[in-house]
């Protein structure tokens, strides 16, 4: 059972956690509080989350950077899936590989194999997969990954597979696909790995004259040096093990229910299905994250439709070629139904 101490001791140290977080988050993009309070509940709840907007837009900074937020996260737990065409499933874990290619030799055009030994990308030290631009990266070596996203993160090739005892998240970034800088389709498991998605870019008028002005007259460029920690691995464990024990009432559980009916609907009109009850799980656990940050041990209306939000946008972000404002504007017609 919960404790008074205790509930005060965790809210406390979530309130500290979600505001150094996003003043630390200051120092790798200018504005988008959305993107930034969507990646401190992905640290916080274990879900995986997907950043899509176009380039220049603060995606690989804020991503890429993300684990300067955690004390004992060192740069070499950090693998950069990168966004490689040619990359295969076996890179990911290493092994003995075969290299073939054609030589010449005398005048004759003949085959030549030899076997390497190959460092693998992915350790079993890896506490943070940063998966760049996802959509150009090789779908069969994407695949591999998916046992990753998801407990016991298990890295599984023909090679062989590899537990990450120690994984803390994943992280995803690619640019719009009305953009036409796809060079791979996401697939709908790969989509549903991320619990959590946002659009970078859409924002006000304001919003981007202002941004605009920092960069002109102040010089504004990332500083990722600057980031402090704000937390340790055993704090976010902590945090991670009380997350679960935010209230969610009968009345919100059915309210839930229903908005989990209705994007389910409407991804289904998109052509996107759903049917294993993953989403529901990652609404519930995303909806208790953001209720934490917010300084709450009980879900309110407000943190949920900040987490149903988020996942509509994971999956139309990965999967449809439509610009940000009409996924956000999908994404707000769910909540509002």
């Amino acid at each position: 059972m919960t404790t008074f101490m205790e509930n005060d001791t965790r809210l406390i140290q979530a309130s500290e956690y979600a505001q150094s977080g996003m003043q630390e988050l200051d120092n790798l993009i200018i504005r988008e509080d959305a993107a930034k309070k969507m990646v401190l509940v992905s640290l916080l709840t274990g879900e995986n989350s997907l950043l899509v907007g176009p380039p220049g837009g603060g995606k690989s900074s804020l991503s890429g950077d993300l684990y300067r937020l955690i004390s004992d996260i060192k740069p070499e737990d950090v693998v950069q899936i990168p966004a490689d065409a040619e990359l295969s499933s076996m890179q990911l874990i290493g092994g003995r590989m075969l290299s073939r290619k054609m030589v010449t030799v005398g005048g004759d055009v003949r085959q030549e194999d030899t076997v390497v030994d190959v460092e693998g990308i992915v350790k079993p030290s890896t506490k943070i997969i940063w998966s760049d631009e996802i959509n150009r990266i090789n779908p069969y070596a994407l695949n591999s990954l998916l046992g990753v996203f998801e407990p016991p993160h298990t890295l599984v090739t023909t090679a062989g597979s590899l537990l990450l005892p120690d994984f803390v998240i994943n992280v995803s970034t690619m640019n719009p696909s009305e953009n036409s800088q796809a060079t791979f389709p996401i697939t709908h498991a790969q989509a549903s790995r991320h619990a959590m998605g946002t659009i970078l870019g859409v924002s006000s008028e304001e919003e981007r004259t202002e941004i605009t002005d920092k960069i002109i007259r102040q010089g504004w460029e990332p500083t990722p040096e600057k980031v402090q920690p704000i937390i340790t691995l055993q704090g976010l464990k902590d945090l991670r093990e009380f997350v679960v024990k935010v209230v969610l009432s009968d009345e919100l559980a059915t309210r839930l229910i229903e908005l989990n009916k209705t994007t389910i609907e409407t991804l289904a009109s998109e052509n996107i299905h759903e049917g294993d009850g993953r989403m529901a799980k990652q609404m519930t656990k995303t909806s208790k994250g953001f209720a934490l940050i917010s300084g709450r041990t009980d879900v309110d209306e407000k943190a949920m439709n900040q987490a149903v939000r988020s996942t509509v946008i994971s999956r139309l972000g990965a999967l449809k070629r439509y610009s940000g404002h009409e996924i956000n504007s999908i994404a707000d017609s769910v909540v509002e139904k």
